[in-house]
């Protein structure tokens, strides 16, 4: 990082553009991708030092939606970010304030709508350059409300229940309904699951760390 860090600096000194890419060029072309790509190819590793250095991560469009007055943007379908889109539109047929945060009722019908996005992301998920998506349905207020008839008010649902944004229906026919069980993994051989800090500073500098271990303590994998 401090060698990084002193190559950002110096070309700083032209404009902040120029320093943020002379890091970039650092890590990837410069002698940190060299040892990478050194260090894989003497362990019978897969990446060579061209392929960092040609290495360039593409800008994505987000995908949105307009939540009482709130823009909210997330991640496209690559991650599964679109699943808090879709949720969102859900949960805006409700009056949530009503109903009073973390009540009881509260919290079941935003538990219901998030096993319906949840049940959407992996039912349809996945590269867009490999996989065709309905997006446009997906994301649609229409399909939202279609989706919010199924969830019941008073029954927590066991089921994995994908719906079909294409023919706007709540269920997908073909899929069947595969339904939840209680986990019999003991507690403390369960994942800590995911961990993730953001801060963006005065400047606009923003940093994300998404650190994820998981544990099957019972065969000693990490």
């Amino acid at each position: 990082m401090r060698e990084i860090a002193g190559a950002e600096e110096t070309a700083a000194k032209e404009s902040r553009h120029s320093g943020l890419m002379a890091a970039r060029d650092y890590f990837y072309r410069g002698p940190i991708g060299k040892r990478i790509g050194d260090y894989m190819q003497t362990h019978d590793g897969l990446l060579a030092t061209e392929d960092i250095a040609g290495w360039r991560a593409r800008v994505g469009a987000p995908v949105k939606t307009d939540y009482r007055g709130y823009e909210v943007y997330k991640a496209g379908f690559w991650t599964q970010g679109p699943a808090l889109v879709e949720e969102l539109n859900i949960l805006e047929g409700y009056d949530l304030k009503a109903m009073g945060h973390n009540s009881a009722d509260y919290i079941h019908t935003v538990t219901e709508a998030m096993k319906l996005g949840f049940a959407d992301r992996d039912r349809y998920y996945g590269d867009p350059d490999f996989v065709k998506i309905p997006t446009r349905e997906l994301l649609s207020k229409d399909y939202a409300a279609v989706r919010r008839s199924i969830i019941d008010g008073k029954l927590a649902s066991l089921a994995q229940q994908p719906g079909d944004p294409s023919n706007m229906k709540a269920l997908l026919a073909s899929a069947g309904q595969r339904l939840g069980r209680a986990s019999t993994v003991p507690v403390n051989e369960r994942a800590n699951d995911t961990t993730c800090v953001n801060v963006i500073d005065k400047e606009g500098n923003l940093f994300s760390g998404d650190a994820q271990r998981r544990v099957v303590a019972r065969h000693g994998r990490w």
